[in-house]
């Protein structure tokens, strides 16, 4: 008899059901736009905008499932699915270089991905994120307009517990989960301009 799941995975489960579920109606709108495609009119501008509305919600939702999904045993993910995926959040002002060419642990995949979020809140203003996997993994973000809550990192830091995050900020508090998992603490290193972060 297993174990029941605790809280924590069942989070993890719910997230990738969620993201599961939604998939599907998406998929079914981009074969919709392809049967406007097949009949009569001219709706180029509206099926533009949808078209690229559907791309950017397909893609952000694949990011969202590595990063808030379960992640367990030796599961790889092709660097497809990974570009794929970052093209959900590398729209706009932020511009994210991931420097890979190999399948990677989704494990290690999902800990760089919160970790994008956790960059992405401290540049309002967008940027540039360099991500370089290896043995020792390597973030690198340059903005002109850094912001830095230090109750929320704290949480990355392992120093203290920080203030509760919202919604939008609960990268913060599941990125401790994720490097217990892997038992690889996360190294951070505040600059003018730049935030490293190394796990």
């Amino acid at each position: 008899m297993t174990d029941w799941p605790s809280q924590e995975t069942l989070g993890e489960l719910i997230g990738s059901r969620i993201c599961h579920d939604l998939i599907n109606p998406l998929g079914a709108i981009g074969n919709g736009l392809e049967l406007l495609d097949m009949g009569p009119g001219d709706h180029g501008e509206e099926k533009a905008l949808i078209a690229d509305s559907l791309g950017v919600a397909q893609s952000r939702l694949q990011f969202l499932r590595i990063a808030f999904g379960a992640a367990s045993g030796q599961e790889e993910i092709s660097q497809r699915d990974i570009r794929k995926a970052l093209e959900g959040i590398s729209y706009g002002r932020l511009d994210v270089i991931w420097q890979a060419e190999n399948p990677l642990p989704r494990a290690e995949v999902r800990l760089a991905f919160l970790l994008l979020l956790c960059l992405q809140h401290a540049m309002p203003r967008g940027g540039e994120i360099r991500v370089l996997p290896g043995e020792k993994w390597l973030l690198s973000g340059q903005s002109s307009s850094i912001r830095i809550d230090n109750d929320l990192w704290a949480h990355l830091e392992g120093l203290r517990q920080g203030r509760a995050p919202s919604p939008a900020e609960v990268q913060f508090a599941l990125v401790p989960r994720a490097v217990h998992a892997l038992a690889r603490p996360v190294d951070v290193s505040f600059g003018d301009d730049q935030i490293e972060l190394r796990f």
